[in-house]
């Protein structure tokens, strides 16, 4: 009887225990999805300031350099980590080829609101606007999203149509990876931001390039040639030797983006 009794108990311990952890992750899930650490305290040469205001009226900084006569533009949107200083150096490098517009998502450097991937797709179609406003149309914008940000450019591509899709380590769903992660928990009935590229996937006509490491321990390869298969439009995937997530130099991104512009995407 004894024993049942602290078997029983036991149960009702780790029952407990494991509600409270389900409860935790509902309320906090967004702390361990975004991570918006670090300053910005100067601006790349070249580029200037940018302030864009949303549709739910959420001022978003950005960085901004005008495209010369001819070039494209290069929309951007980081990862779900640190904000734009860490990716200075591509922005300079890209900027020596084209224009480039690359926000800081709500709740990150310099911007206002909190994180949410309703409001990242809010911001997203400010930055678009900003862009219309310079008499840049879809056509002459390549959209690059990293890691979450992938999310947020395949969202946006499914609205229009541009002259590019550059993915860097993209995931299916954000539930696919959490789940992966947090086998223990009911990622599908918890989970408040999806990010959903598998279901935009299909819908999308831009033709799509994808770079991603083969040994990704953020974002597993997998991911990437899932969602590669599930394009429709043009596409190209370039699978990369090593474990890292979005370490890929800027002069390769370059390099690889310039091809993919330039050849003739029937062949692919």
């Amino acid at each position: 009887m004894f024993k049942k009794f602290l078997a029983k108990t036991l149960l009702i311990k780790l029952a407990l225990f494991y509600a409270i952890v389900v409860l935790l992750m509902m309320v906090f899930q967004r702390n361990f999805l975004y991570y918006p650490f670090g300053k910005i305290l100067v601006i790349p040469e070249d580029f200037q300031e940018v302030i864009l205001k949303t549709s739910d009226e959420v001022e978003v900084y950005a960085w901004y350099k005008k495209p010369l006569e001819g070039q494209k533009t290069i929309l951007y949107f980081h990862g779900n980590a640190g904000n734009l200083a860490g990716r200075t150096d591509r922005m300079i490098k890209f900027a020596n080829q084209y224009g480039v517009l690359a926000i800081s998502y709500r709740g990150y450097a310099k911007s206002k609101g909190s994180p949410s991937q309703d409001g990242f797709f809010a911001d997203a179609n400010s930055a678009l606007g900003f862009l219309n406003s310079q008499q840049i149309s879809t056509k002459q914008i390549i959209l690059f999203g990293e890691s979450i940000g992938s999310g947020v450019a395949t969202k946006l591509a499914s609205e229009n149509e541009f002259a590019g899709l550059i993915l860097e380590a993209p995931f299916t769903s954000i539930e696919s990876v959490a789940k992966k992660i947090y086998w223990f928990l009911p990622v599908s009935l918890i989970l408040r931001d999806h990010f959903d590229s598998a279901k935009l996937a299909p819908k999308i006509n831009t033709p799509v390039l994808i770079i991603h490491a083969k040994g990704d321990k953020i974002v597993p390869f997998s991911e990437g040639q899932k969602l590669f298969e599930l394009f429709n439009s043009p596409k190209k995937l370039i699978a990369l030797d090593g474990d890292f997530h979005i370490a890929v130099s800027p002069d390769f991104l370059i390099k690889s983006i310039k091809e993919f512009m330039s050849d003739k995407l029937e062949s692919y």
